[in-house]
């Protein structure tokens, strides 16, 4: 019973920080003439905390090790392919957003396994 309002209150609080954000920031927060961070940058550590949750309570297991392997796994490929023209600013982006992409997707799929465990 608590392990739902955890995961609930994480939910409706990952949920309540991109509005903020969409509202407040917009799509990208510069910091500098050429810096920036977007939303997805800014929610991913909230992201991680309830995918983190969520495969504890629903798998007894932490994912976090396999979704590290696969990010870096899939990070290091997309450089090794674009290696010619190589940015770190642009690098770091693309590796949040798939971060940030597969998070929720395992979100999503731990929740759907949720129902059905």
């Amino acid at each position: 019973m608590i392990s739902i309002f955890y995961e609930l209150s994480l939910i409706l609080a990952l949920i309540g920080c991109y509005i903020a954000l969409k509202l407040v920031v917009g799509k990208r927060l510069y910091y500098s003439e050429d810096s920036y961070i977007t939303r997805r940058e800014l929610l991913l550590p909230l992201t991680l905390v309830w995918v983190l949750t969520t495969s504890r309570i629903v798998l007894n297991v932490s994912v976090f090790p396999y979704i590290l392997f696969v990010v870096s796994l899939t990070s290091l490929l997309v450089l090794l392919l674009r290696q010619k023209d190589f940015n770190p600013w642009v690098f770091v982006h693309r590796f949040f957003s798939l971060s940030y992409l597969l998070l929720v997707l395992v979100g999503v799929g731990l929740e759907v396994a949720r129902i059905f465990i």
